[in-house]
């Protein structure tokens, strides 16, 4: 096993520097003498990363990333952008196996060579400038709302849960398929989103290191030992997204009206025989996750308080699905919801950034069989703060539960060596009750070490 494990790694490394030395290509072809209007971008972002299980005492994972990219310019008016990713993970803990990957539409799917390799394209999408508005093409992030990291208004890309939450959200973010228009209507500036691409939430396996298995995410079941098997319904058969955002600045608010409809990207079970599955005799049992639609409807408004940032979201969403669960039986039904937030940021003492951010999120008129709380309230920081002019940077999170009393803290701590180098030292850890949206990775503390270097 070790010596495959070395081999694999081999390969990265060879892979690696065969984009390097495109990549240099790519910068020795620019001229000086080339006009101004044409401009080429290129590089490589590498990163290594051990991850150690401070529970276990065990090496959990040995991660190479690569992440090239590329952007051509054209007289400011045509940008083209693509990047991607390629991971490939020596120790085969966090996604055990081949992923399947069914929850993405067949042409957002990543491609996975073998249980060491994934290769997934990022970005793909054309720009254009145009006299009063922006038109992009192609797989991309739009990215809505103003709070950090809690989606409320945050809906239109879904997410990989592959690190849970510990990954920086621009990296788990998925990009998709779209058409997206920026331009000003009657004085309001007028974003539209129309997204064909079918792909849900990637939601981990249950043998990988952050499977989740808490009740609310095993639609009911109260035994985490024992994760249900489940069979995920592909998404191409699906109707894609369509949303509006119209954005204004009135009397000092920064005020945004936002109304999505499309797929929801959490699923929601159902047993092989409600989703017209067969079923032989002596069949292990399993369930069928698939994914309905919903509508959202909600406001954002952001002011300023002297060297503080006062932001508000919320919104409605009608008939969404929602798992039932008695002792017996396992069914669905359609309520609505609303969630609501508020975020603070200010410049604290010794140049301290703080963020405080508080969720509400309520499902109305549930009954007691709900697979999920009736209502949660999430509580979240974050502080950062530099050192030695900008090499060095500290970062906290933390994240409360307030009705399962759990939490989640993740320190980060970075050294800037030169302008292409980074080191990142990050220590994360759970607490709470098995039962919780923290508390299920409470045998999950880890510690690991990142060498980032960027051409």
């Amino acid at each position: 096993m070790v010596k495959k494990n070395i081999n694999k790694l081999s390969l990265t490394l060879v892979f690696s520097a065969w984009l390097y030395v495109g990549s240099a290509l790519a910068h020795a072809g620019t001229s000086s003498a080339e006009p101004q209007q044409n401009r080429w971008d290129s590089g490589l972002v590498t990163s290594l990363t051990h991850y150690h299980s401070t529970d276990r005492n065990e090496s959990v994972a040995s991660q190479l990333v690569l992440e090239p990219y590329l952007e051509w310019s054209q007289n400011q008016n045509m940008n083209w952008v693509l990047s991607g990713r390629i991971r490939a993970d020596a120790q085969d803990l966090l996604l055990p196996g081949e992923p399947a990957f069914h929850s993405y539409s067949s042409a957002s799917r990543p491609y996975a060579s073998d249980k060491y390799w994934v290769f997934e394209l990022r970005d793909a999408y054309l720009e254009l400038n145009l006299d009063n508005s922006q038109l992009k093409l192609g797989k991309q992030q739009i990215v809505w709302g103003a709070l950090d990291g809690i989606k409320v208004l945050d809906v239109l890309n879904p997410q990989s849960f592959e690190e849970f939450i510990l990954d920086d959200f621009g990296s788990s973010r998925i990009g998709l398929w779209s058409i997206y228009l920026d331009t000003t209507i009657a004085g309001w500036r007028t974003e539209l989103a129309l997204i064909p691409d079918t792909t849900v939430h990637f939601i981990p396996p249950r043998d990988a290191r952050f499977a989740l298995t808490a009740p609310r995410f095993q639609f009911g079941n109260q035994d985490p030992a024992n994760s249900i098997d489940t069979v995920t319904i592909g998404p191409d058969d699906q109707e894609g997204t369509v949303g509006v955002r119209i954005s204004r600045y009135l009397g000092g608010v920064d005020l945004q009206l936002v109304a999505v409809s499309g797929l929801d990207f959490e699923p929601y079970a159902q047993t092989p025989g409600e989703a017209d599955l067969p079923v032989q005799p002596g069949d292990t049992p399993f369930l069928v996750l698939s994914n309905s639609r919903r509508e959202v409807y909600g406001f954002a408004a952001q002011t300023s308080l002297s060297q503080a940032v006062l932001r508000l979201e919320a919104s409605y969403i009608d008939d969404r699905t929602f798992n039932l669960r008695t002792p017996t039986t396992l069914r669905h039904e359609k309520l609505d919801q609303w969630r609501a937030a508020v975020g603070f940021d200010i410049n604290g003492p010794l140049d301290t950034f703080i963020n405080v951010q508080y969720l509400y999120d309520h499902v109305i008129n549930a009954p007691d069989t709900l697979t999920r709380p009736e209502t949660e309230q999430i509580l979240t920081t974050f502080i950062r703060r530099t050192f030695a002019y900008d090499t060095l940077k500290y970062e906290l999170r933390y994240y409360a539960s307030l009705e399962d009393k759990d939490s989640m803290l993740s320190n980060r701590f970075e050294y800037q060596v030169n302008d292409n180098m980074l080191l990142r030292l990050a220590i994360d850890s759970f607490r709470g009750t098995q039962k919780g949206n923290f508390g299920q990775f409470g045998t999950r503390d880890q510690v690991s070490i990142t060498w980032q270097w960027t051409l």
